[in-house]
């Protein structure tokens, strides 16, 4: 695999070639800061191996590093530059291992991610810049600015959206994303709903045409496969059900709870039925670090299953509008 075009002087064609890869590969790239003036050559600018870029906003920040809004001035489109420093906790290779997963699942299907443009490194400053897909927001906003009314249709579209996206990249590169929060996943509007795009592979892994890339953090041990049906969706699920209570129906918080099923055996078992209340916290460690299979993952099983919840959805919003005499906004 050629990696020259995003910015790193190497071809992949092995693991060992991705140790390989060192910080004197990486395209320079630098950033430069005078005084600020939008859509011109003194606005603050990032220069990469294809050209310069104009910031235009800073849209956010956090521990890994930032992230800009910028402009090309050749033909007015717009990218986001993600600025991260490589350190003890994050290193080089971290940072390397993230973004050629990003690469190769932009190639397999850039209408599933986040799409991954190029790397260059600053090496005054040791920081690394990636240009990539600019998106909208994250799914995690975009539920907590909606009626628990109005999730009723959102969250069970997302979660088929979901479902097709991993079991897309689970056929094609064994992928699991291993860290599937709703802040993971983003999303552009296409008329007038949300289109999900998968983001940040820190910890995930897959194999693109003999290569197999992992997490290089300890929180996987290399004894537990990649290949792992059903994890995502049924750790996602869980966060729902979690930290979403309040942004939830009381009938989809109830459904969703009985989606999250493991296998024991062969045979599917609840979460629901076998675990208190008390205890659903703890599954995270179980769902986050275990061989889970759920057996809804499969859009057509999902499908079937959303269809049937979101009827009787439905119906118990109709029963509850006759009861108050308005209208439900969904």
């Amino acid at each position: 695999m050629d990696l020259h075009p995003y910015g790193i002087r190497a071809k992949l064609t092995n693991q060992k070639s991705l140790t390989d890869i060192r910080v004197d590969d990486i395209h320079p790239a630098e950033f430069t800061a005078p005084m600020f003036i939008p859509n011109s050559d003194k606005a603050n600018t990032f220069t990469f191996r294809s050209g310069h870029y104009y910031v235009t906003k800073q849209l956010g920040k956090g521990v890994y590093g930032k992230v800009f809004e910028v402009k090309d001035p050749k033909t007015s489109r717009q990218f986001a530059v993600k600025i991260q420093p490589f350190s003890s906790y994050t290193s080089f290779l971290d940072i390397l291992n993230e973004s050629i997963m990003n690469i190769i699942l932009t190639k397999v299907n850039k209408h599933y991610v986040q799409n991954f443009y190029e790397l260059g490194i600053d090496h005054r400053t040791k920081n690394l810049y990636m240009r990539i897909e600019l998106l909208e927001g994250n799914l995690e906003d975009y539920i907590h600015s909606k009626t628990p009314g109005e999730n009723n249709s959102i969250v069970p579209n997302c979660l088929l959206q979901i479902a097709e996206r991993l079991a897309y990249f689970q056929k094609k590169v064994g992928m699991n994303h291993r860290d599937l929060f709703p802040n993971n996943i983003m999303y552009v509007t296409r008329n007038g709903k949300p289109e999900l795009r998968l983001i940040d592979f820190g910890l995930s892994c897959l194999t693109y045409k003999g290569i197999f890339l992992s997490t290089s953090h300890g929180d996987f041990p290399t004894s537990h496969i990649c290949n792992r049906a059903g994890r995502d969706l049924s750790f996602f699920i869980l966060l729902l059900v979690l930290d979403y209570k309040k942004f939830l129906s009381p009938e989809l918080y109830q459904e969703l709870r009985d989606l999250i099923t493991f296998k024991v055996h062969g045979e599917p078992v609840h979460l629901n039925k076998v675990i208190p209340d008390e205890e659903w916290n703890k599954t995270y460690n179980f769902l986050n670090r275990q061989n889970v299979e759920n057996p809804h993952t499969a859009p057509k099983q999902l499908k079937k299953h959303i269809v049937k919840f979101t009827k009787k959805l439905e119906k118990s919003t109709k029963r509850q509008t006759r009861k108050v005499g308005i209208f439900p906004i969904l």
